[in-house]
């Protein structure tokens, strides 16, 4: 049993809403929930596998309909790259798998989004410049023209080149040999830093590392905020509405401490005079 609730101990971990985690925890963790229900399901013990089957009918429902995005996001975890995917889906569903396929679809097609999004922000700059210059173009000599036409048409053929761009980004960066897989690396920081080598590349991983895989954090804080905000108090501003969420929490933390600072030993009528004063401060804070 405590094997068995370890996997679900350990996403809970590191799901925790109170770290913010980027969404390449989530594939990992996940896979490791789906391969632990699957093999209890097969248990010889018979009230493992009662418990397990009940648990995949309900994992299932999302497995079967989850986000690909948060699959991809993986990727981009220099530990674990697209070779990650890859291992899990064959342990999963054999070689050759058709949701191997589609998520490694789906990853190219949206990268080749990005690149195009790019080329299309690069021209309409170049438009806007070319526009910007037209009078001194008007100046230019019929000889200096034809040697722009020239240069220009050169730039077309070295684009038109099969093997100038067979390699994209992408495939440079998986090709590139995987971190350390215990290694402690921040995400965004590590593909902040490679926004130079991979312009579009960077800008994918950082759009989709943000999406945040738990919303523990946003329900807990509308949680206080349930005690801050009320029909007198709805427009307060975001630094007044911050002091006074930390400053409850800190007074809720200072009063379960004292609860349980109270010496049992001493005087039952001190004792009483004690919680009586930390009630009054409880329904104050409250």
């Amino acid at each position: 049993m405590c094997s068995f609730l370890k996997v679900f101990y350990d996403a809970t971990l590191q799901f925790s809403g109170s770290l913010y985690p980027t969404s390449n925890l989530y594939f990992p963790q996940i896979f490791g929930i789906h391969l632990k229900l699957v093999e209890e399901k097969n248990s010889p013990d018979e009230y493992m596998k009662k418990i397990a089957t009940q648990m995949w009918n309900k994992f299932n429902k999302y497995w079967a309909d989850f986000n690909v995005l948060l699959a991809i996001a993986v990727v981009f975890d220099p530990r674990y790259k697209l070779s990650f995917i890859d291992f899990c889906y064959k342990k999963l569903y054999g070689e050759g798998s058709s949701q191997f396929k589609a998520i490694e679809s789906a990853l190219y097609e949206l990268y080749d989004e990005y690149v195009q999004a790019s080329k299309n922000s690069t021209t309409s700059d170049s438009t806007s410049h070319q526009g910007s210059n037209d009078n001194v173009r008007q100046s230019n000599v019929e000889g200096e023209s034809s040697q722009n036409n020239i240069l220009e048409e050169f730039d077309k053929y070295d684009n038109d080149d099969p093997g100038s761009n067979t390699t994209s980004q992408l495939h440079l960066y998986l090709l590139e040999p995987r971190a350390k897989r215990t290694s402690s690396i921040n995400m965004l920081e590590f593909w902040k830093a490679q926004q130079y080598r991979y312009p579009e590349l960077a800008k994918l991983a950082m759009d989709i590392l943000c999406v945040p895989v738990s919303t523990v954090a946003s329900e807990s804080a509308f949680s206080v905020g349930g005690r801050i905000f009320n029909e007198y108090q709805s427009s307060l501003k975001p630094d007044v509405v911050e002091a006074l969420v930390f400053g409850l929490n800190v007074a809720i933390d200072n009063l379960t401490q004292n609860v349980m600072n109270l010496n049992i030993n001493e005087d039952n009528t001190e004792v009483i005079l004690k919680k009586s004063v930390l009630e009054e401060e409880m329904r104050i804070v409250a």
